[in-house]
Order: C-alpha cells, then structure tokens, then sequence
C-alpha cells in the first residue's frame, strides 16, 4: 500500500496495561491525528523495539529508575515526555517518589504530564529545579469520563446490563498482596528494578503487603454477606490487573451469583453496575465522575497505607452491617451518595484531578506538544522499518504465534519447554496485563469516538505489526 509522501510530525504512546490505558490514550492519538500529527501506538515492548529512525515525541507511562526505555529512546533521537499512569493515586509523597520517580529520567525529558496540583507540589518536594517542564494538564482517560465523551462507554454498558442484570460490581485493588508474582517475586521484581533499595524499603513494603492482606480477608468475609444479602444480584469481583485472579475466583467458588470478570476497560462496567464497592481503588473516582454511588469498605484504616482520593470520593463503611445497610440505600435511591455534600466532593476532585472541566486533558497536552520543535519527516518504508509491512487488514496472528512473540522478546528464542517457572509466570503475567490487540479493536474504538463527536472522519489506522499500529491523519 502506498501512503503519501505528506510531511508530519510524529508521536509515539506506548501501552502497558491494555484495560487501563488503550482508551485513552486512543482519544489523545485521535485528536493529534485530527492536528495533523502522524501517530504510533501499541504496546510498550513493540514500540521500543520498532526500527523507525522518525525523530518524534514519546509520551512515556512513567519516569521511575526502572524505565530503561527512556535513554532507548533519547539516544534514538526521540525526546521524551512522561505521563504517569499511577501519579493519582498514592500513599504519599515520600512513597510515590520512592516508587515512581527518578530524578535523572526527569531531568532528561521534554515534559511531565501532571494529574492535578497535588502530584505537581509533591514531585518538587522531591525533586527540585524541573518546576519549567511540570504541565497540569490530567489524563486523557478522564476525558472520556466527562459528559462530552461519555457516550463513548454507552453502547458497552448497555450490552453489559442485559448481559448480567442487575448487578453489583466488586474492584479490587490489592496488587500488593495478592501480586501475580507472589510475594517474593513482586519483592525481587522491586529490588531488580530499583525501587527497593535499602532493607528499610522493603520493610516498608512488607507492612504494606501485610496491611492489605487483612483487608483481603475482610473482603474474603464481605462477598459472601453481599452475596446471600442480594440473592437477585449480580455479584461480579473484577480484580486489578497485576493481581492473582485465581485467589478471587477460590474466594468466589460456590456462591451461586458471583462471578470473577476482568474484561475491557472498567468504564462500562461501572456504568451497567447498580453500585461498585472497593477498598482505596482508583475506581472509586471513576465511578463518582460517571455519577455512581461507591461504597468503600474499610473495617481497618490506616493513615499511612490507606489511599486518600479514591475512599474520599465514595461512601464510607466500616462493618458489614453498614455495608449492608448503605447499599441498601443506593438501591432504593440510585442518586444516594451519602452524607458528605457530593458538591464538596468534587472539589476533593478538581483539587487533585486537571482536566475534569474547562479545556480536556488531551488539548492540554497537545497545546504543550505544539509548542516543541519537531522536525516533520516524510513517511516512507525505510523510515518506518524494513521488518514491518503497512497493511489495511492483515491477517491476525492465532494465540500461538503471540504467544511465541512475547517468549522471544523476554527469552530469546528458545525452546519453550524449557522456560524456568519463573520464566513462565512472568510471561503469564505480562499476558494478563496486555493480552495482544487487534486491528478490529482499535477500528472500533475509532469508530466509536467518530459517532459520538462528529469529529475525526478523515483519519485511518493501519497496523505496523505486533500490537502496533499507525494513526494517519488526513
């Protein structure tokens, strides 16, 4: 296929986390493509490894001292900006330092994409000097949050709540002690990458993993009581992405109307759902912005390990008793958010959180790339490597060759049967997070984002290769 020899500017988004990330980051590739920008996303691995010399700007999901993509990317030519997926919710600003950020990664950036001034004033305790490359400016997956873009999700949640009925939505976010890896991998992963570095570090981390273990237990104790207390409902545990689904399943086997589903962005889900109850998850602020009522259950609290935002955002219990009787309440009055003023709860929001009114995430962010010095380059085959082929609709890769795809990447070709354990739960685990995307998934996105707005007709999307794919503007 021949594209034209038009002049662009180019942006790279790398993905990790597919449910969490894709949606987003497709509206910010959309309304580039419809700036004029030429834009390249797919997973993180492909991305680094693709063999472009195009000279453009990579938003990069994080600055911490494990993202060795970083000076990949530098050293190619590319400048890097960072948009911290997890720089909203945090223990505080000592941990988020410690976890998330690395001075020299963002000394050497463009610019850091900020949630809101909260995360602004703490990454300058920590790192002083880079207030000119600090931008509030949001996430581009709250944009789709807000009435604007809401209808994106509508189609979804329509077909999930004929699907399932009426039902109650369980997020868990306790990817600490419940890791994919285990304890003592998620550990060893943390030490290889930098974040744990002193015996205190991980003593730190420990008492974390101990805290949300005894709040495992308590929800362990919850499902069951939610379970018998609406008989007619729906319970669906959707667990977080890096955890063990397994543990949630076992915790859910025999109650007749639980189910364990961890399936497409949590956004639809949330809206099909009659009530969402978590403990310190970010759905917690996804589910007030999209006007439902959530529940924090929270029979121990702790000021250093529980998250702020996303339990100041919802209904707090502290029994199951009272969990009962709260969404009892939601369920006779679907507008019940409790007793705090839901007004003085979206200041809690906006004091955190830029870009949930006035100009979106995605422009904010755009208006700030405009202002870089970027050399438009002609698209031609050499510049977007002889290993790929541009194709409209290229036959998708069966499960096997995906799955041999990523064993090459993290091990090299070699036989799978002798992969470690290790070896073989680190691939599961990449997997689990990013389980492969298809052409069909991103033309639908697209599409979907074209009906609800009446915008972004003229661009197309192509697939580069392996989970990745090239927006082209008209």
């Amino acid at each position: 296929m021949q594209l034209p020899g038009r002049k662009y500017k180019w942006l790279f988004l790398p993905l990790e986390t597919k449910v969490r990330e894709l949606d987003g980051k497709l509206l910010l590739a959309a309304i580039a493509a419809e700036r004029g920008w030429a834009v390249i996303i797919g997973h993180k691995d492909s991305l680094a490894e693709f063999t472009s010399d195009i000279r453009g700007i990579v938003i990069e999901k994080d600055g911490h001292a494990g993202n060795v993509r970083i000076d990949q990317y530098i050293k190619a030519g590319k400048p890097v900006c960072v948009m911290d997926e997890e720089g909203l919710v945090y223990l505080n600003s000592r941990d988020y330092y410690r976890r998330r950020l690395n001075a020299d990664n963002l000394h050497k950036m463009e610019y850091f994409f900020l949630w809101g001034g909260i995360q602004h004033r703490d990454v300058l305790e920590h790192i002083p000097g880079i207030e000119s490359k600090l931008v509030l400016t949001g996430n581009p997956r709250f944009d789709l949050l807000r009435p604007e873009f809401r209808d994106y999700y509508t189609s979804e949640g329509i077909q999930l709540k004929n699907k399932y009925g009426n039902f109650i939505l369980i997020n868990t976010n306790f990817a600490d002690s419940n890791h994919f890896l285990g304890t003592d991998g998620l550990i060893d992963f943390r030490r290889k990458s930098g974040f744990i570095k002193t015996e205190k570090n991980e003593a730190e981390d420990r008492a974390f993993i101990e805290y949300q273990a005894r709040i495992v237990d308590f929800f362990k104790e919850m499902i069951p009581r939610v379970s018998a207390s609406y008989p007619h409902y729906k319970i669906i545990i959707r667990p977080h992405p890096s955890e063990n689904h397994q543990k949630w399943v076992s915790i859910a086997h025999g109650l007749k109307n639980v189910s364990v589903i961890h399936e497409g962005d949590v956004n639809p889900w949330l809206l099909a759902a009659d009530m969402l109850i978590h403990n310190s998850c970010m759905t917690g602020i996804q589910g007030f912005l999209l006007d439902k009522p959530g529940i924090t259950y929270m029979p121990i609290q702790s000021d250093q390990f529980d998250y702020y935002i996303p339990n100041a955002l919802s209904i707090m219990t502290t029994s199951l008793n009272e969990l009962v009787s709260v969404s009892a309440k939601i369920i006779n009055d679907p507008n019940y958010f409790g007793p705090v003023d839901r007004n003085l709860k979206m200041q809690i929001a906006e004091h955190y959180i830029t870009g949930i009114s006035g100009l979106f995430a995605s422009d904010r962010i755009l208006n700030t790339l405009d202002t870089l010095d970027i050399e438009p380059a002609i698209y031609n085959k050499k510049a977007l490597g002889s290993t790929y082929k541009i194709r409209n609709n290229p036959e998708p890769k069966n499960r096997t060759s995906l799955i041999d795809g990523f064993i090459n990447k993290l091990f090299g070709k070699i036989n799978k049967t002798k992969l470690s354990e290790t070896q073989k739960t680190q691939l599961a685990y990449s997997r689990q997070k990013f389980p492969g995307l298809r052409l069909e998934e991103v033309q639908t996105r697209i599409t979907r984002l074209k009906s609800i707005t009446n915008r972004f007709a003229r661009i197309q999307i192509h697939q580069i290769g392996n989970n990745l794919f090239f927006i082209q503007p008209d």
